[in-house]
């Protein structure tokens, strides 16, 4: 059985399902995203109510089955050359379509585009072998950190559940991963923030995301 923690956009909730590999993920419509597509290899995750939203559209318009080749993955598991682009699959992308051709790619990439679902598509690449889109925060930050939010004291989403997992992973107690920046991640941050020489304001911004990316490549 999996666990997924799902961020409500609409009313700031934080709801936890527990599902099976072959249950469709929760808010998903018509049963096309199953848990172990979206998860992978993990059997914990996380994404949005508005990353789902974004699939259910997309997938409603492209009209034909979509394989998924990965929803989600912990930033600890994503090689430090592949983040800048990966980072967003930590629960709001999708890279999918790597069983296509390069025609049919192209094509799946031009519907993700017209659908107009996602935040970001990303260009089509021959080289490639799945096509990325997402449904990232906006607007960006730097190019490093594009679509990670500033994060503080009473922030709940998504992404504190990725600042909570990547600290805790580095050996900072941010408690448990729910996605509530309370005192617990606001220490564990601060106390990251000393051992980087930044400065200690318990405000995790691009310079602290930046931080924690280039961290996590000597953490795994």
């Amino acid at each position: 059985m999996a666990t997924i923690l799902v961020f409500n956009n609409n009313d700031g909730g934080i709801e936890r399902y527990t599902r099976a590999p072959s249950d469709p993920m929760p808010y998903n419509i018509g049963g096309t995203l199953r848990v172990s597509e979206f998860l992978g290899e993990n059997t914990f995750g996380w994404t949005d109510t508005y990353t789902m939203q974004a699939w259910n559209q997309f997938r409603s318009f492209y009209g034909s089955p979509v394989q998924v080749d990965l929803g989600f993955v912990r930033m600890a598991q994503i090689s430090p050359q592949d983040l800048p682009r990966a980072q967003h699959l930590m629960g709001t992308a999708f890279a999918a379509g790597g069983n296509l051709n390069l025609r049919n790619r192209e094509a799946l990439v031009d519907a993700a585009n017209e659908s107009g679902a996602f935040s970001v598509v990303s260009p089509f690449r021959e080289r490639e072998t799945s096509a990325y889109f997402d449904r990232r925060y906006m607007p960006a930050g730097t190019f490093v950190t594009a679509g990670l939010p500033t994060l503080r004291r009473g922030s709940r989403n998504n992404y504190v559940m990725t600042a909570q997992d990547i600290l805790n992973t580095a050996g900072y107690d941010a408690g448990t991963v729910d996605g509530i920046f309370g005192p617990n991640t606001e220490r564990a941050l601060r106390a990251f923030q000393r051992a980087r020489w930044l400065t200690e304001n318990g405000i995790l911004g691009s310079m602290e995301w930046e931080s924690l990316i280039n961290l996590r490549g000597a953490i795994i």
